[in-house]
């Protein structure tokens, strides 16, 4: 069973820093030498330094930031969830009331291409569905097959186009016969009870939803459950950009802390960039990096994102908000239970539960100072309308952090 993921999810904002390096050792006893490098390596994380010893903090009893307001889930809202989640569920029926192909119509044919009289490769398909304007076949073939009926056989004499990527059959002349079984149409179904108790569509407590009231009870909450997760995305991303930016960092992070954090980037953009078949370089050019900045941009990825886990660690030593052992251990009986894992130490086999401790620890201080900062919607830029203003993303854009895993 792969190895559950001991991630951070506080938002990051990107921008430039500059990681620490570790001391010298040239010259320590064997010793020595083992204290220091282990003593390095629990600097990794927050429980093995102080981080006031790093940062002055910003005022955090009272300050201000800007978020944009949620936005009001109304009627036309859930209308329009409820219309994309129909449209996604169209039906093919079999159209009865006539028999004559027309653009659009969904074809059920069996075909049969020849050059000289011969079958050739791939020319040949019994029961196959073809959408009439779709383009799927080569010029020709759709079209000729317009006006056509149910139940008919004809030929149709075809060019393959010059450039087609069979050199056997490109600008060869060729002939399809085409026997027309049904013809069907794709149909958004009904929005009735019936419906919807047929789709399992169950709410966050479980609950199979059975009828139209309750199926539009439940697209408003999902609507409102999303705008409340973007609204408190946006103000813990206001929050933490504002600590960064007003407080005062008095000496350089912990190397160990920022080669973490940037070992656990590296490995997250890397397993993205091999979903989608490219190397790391290129996918970070979707971020604006070069071959030549994409190494030193994750790294200042990393010096922010351990600025960010710094100040709230300095917050959570000077409110109380740490996570005891206890609290520690029960959050992760929870959740090892609740992944299917038969116990904690199975669950976290290799990984280092101080990142889970981290993770509770930001998750606790952002909710006490939302609940103290004072929130106020973002000033229309000069010469925009209030309109305008209302629609702009907040100020500084945010990525998600990395997530560490073994």
């Amino acid at each position: 069973m792969k190895k559950r993921v001991l991630a951070c999810l506080l938002a990051l904002s990107m921008v430039t820093g500059l990681a620490a390096c570790s001391g010298n050792q040239e010259g320590a006893g064997e010793a020595d030498t083992a204290a220091a490098a282990e003593a390095e390596e629990a600097m990794a994380y927050l429980s093995g330094f102080d981080p006031a010893d790093y940062v002055d903090v910003a005022p955090y009893k009272e300050f201000t930031v800007e978020v944009q307001p949620k936005a009001i889930i109304d009627d036309a809202d859930v209308q329009a969830e409820i219309d994309s989640f129909m449209a996604q569920n169209e039906e093919l029926v079999e159209v009865t009331d006539r028999t004559d192909v027309q653009t659009g119509d969904i074809v059920n044919i069996d075909f049969t291409g020849k050059k000289d009289g011969e079958a050739f490769d791939g020319g040949t398909a019994e029961g196959y569905d073809l959408e009439i304007g779709s383009g799927s076949f080569i010029a020709g073939f759709e079209e000729g097959l317009i006006g056509h009926q149910v139940g008919e056989s004809l030929e149709l004499p075809l060019t393959f186009p010059e450039d087609y990527g069979s050199e056997e059959l490109a600008g060869q002349d060729v002939v399809f016969e085409v026997t027309i079984n049904s013809i069907q149409r794709s149909q958004i179904p009904a929005l009735t009870d019936e419906f919807i108790a047929g789709n399992g569509i169950v709410d966050e407590d479980g609950k199979k939803i059975t009828n139209v009231e309750e199926f539009r009870a439940y697209e408003r909450d999902q609507l409102q459950m999303n705008e409340d997760n973007n609204y408190n995305e946006n103000l813990q991303s206001a929050i933490l950009n504002y600590l960064v930016d007003n407080s005062t960092f008095t000496q350089d992070l912990p190397g160990a802390l920022v080669d973490r954090i940037n070992g656990a980037y590296v490995e997250m953009f890397t397993s993205y960039a091999d979903m989608y078949g490219i190397d790391l370089a290129t996918f970070m050019s979707y971020y604006g990096s070069t071959a030549e900045t994409y190494e030193e941009d994750i790294r200042e990825m990393a010096v922010v994102y351990s600025r960010q886990l710094v100040v709230l660690g300095a917050i959570a030593d000077a409110e109380g908000l740490n996570v005891t052992d206890e609290e520690l251990q029960a959050k992760l009986e929870e959740e090892a239970a609740s992944n299917g894992f038969t116990s904690v130490e199975e669950m976290t086999e290799g990984s280092n539960i101080e990142m889970e401790r981290e993770n509770l620890m930001g998750n606790r201080v952002l909710e006490y100072l939302a609940g103290i900062a004072t929130v106020v919607a973002p000033q229309p830029a000069a010469g925009s309308t209030a309109a305008e203003a209302s629609t702009a993303a907040p100020a500084e854009a945010s990525t998600q952090a990395p997530a560490e895993e073994n």
